[in-house]
């Protein structure tokens, strides 16, 4: 347990703060403005309507919101962690850690297939999951890089 606490008392929470605000508008840019109407359209076609505006919506944008920055600290907080714990000092190493987030968190995706979801409902998520992490890591070594 010990151990646990030192990895997460290194752990710069500026660093993750401002990893996280990058993500948070990467994803505002890749939902929002580039897959928009191809994500809308398959969105609506797996609820069964014609279009994605009569989707009944469960949670409201500024729940939504807060779980995707919550997500993106916790993606920025598990990036530092791994670097801290492997001792990563190149950019290569950091993106090896990067790619190896994206991959665990990947693990429940046979759960989105086993619900018959859309193929390109699952490769937006996948292409925004090891976007976002990558970006997270490029983000935390040029921190620290330059001692911010």
């Amino acid at each position: 347990m010990q151990s646990i606490e030192s990895i997460v008392a290194k752990l710069n929470p500026f660093y993750i703060v401002v990893t996280a605000i990058a993500q948070q508008l990467f994803t505002i840019i890749w939902f929002g403005w580039i897959i928009h109407h191809i994500e809308h359209y398959y969105y609506a076609a797996d609820k069964g309507v014609r279009r994605s505006e009569h989707v009944i919506q469960r949670y409201s944008a500024i729940i939504v919101t807060g779980a995707t920055f919550i997500s993106c600290l916790a993606r920025s907080a598990v990036v530092l962690a791994l670097v801290s714990t492997f001792k990563a000092s190149t950019l290569q190493d950091y993106q090896v850690i990067a790619l190896a987030v994206t991959f665990i968190s990947m693990i429940s995706m046979h759960r989105d297939i086993s619900r018959q979801r859309p193929f390109q409902l699952l490769a937006t998520q996948c292409v925004y999951e090891a976007t976002a992490t990558m970006l997270a890591a490029v983000g935390c070594y040029y921190l620290q890089q330059y001692k911010f």
